[in-house]
């Protein structure tokens, strides 16, 4: 079974306000992102992440300085490695985002 893995990278800014929703198209995935923050066009992910790994999806603030980027990534991990790739995510959310506060997991 083919599962897809959802990578997130995310630059956080202060006390955000949600209100825009993006999301990947026919994946039935969709987050709120800070008021404001707009699509990138292909031209400036290719800018920002200039490797043949580019995120297929990224949003960002106006200025372009805080973005979020994400895509689905094919992968084939079974469904019992999934707690375990799970605790490896946020063990680098941690260390990569000091003071990350978890809403969810």
């Amino acid at each position: 079974m083919k599962n897809i893995l959802l990578i997130t990278l995310l630059h956080l800014i202060s006390n955000p306000c949600w209100s825009q929703q993006f999301g990947i198209p026919d994946a039935g995935i969709v987050f709120n992102a800070p008021d404001g923050f707009t699509q990138l066009s292909a031209g400036e992910i290719a800018l920002k992440y200039p490797s043949n790994k580019a995120p297929t999806f990224v949003v960002g603030n106006k200025k372009r300085t805080t973005t979020i980027a994400y895509d689905l990534k094919p992968d084939k991990l079974s469904v019992e490695r999934l707690p375990e790739i799970k605790a490896s995510f946020e063990k680098i959310f941690e260390r990569i985002i000091p003071g990350i506060a978890w809403k969810k997991r």
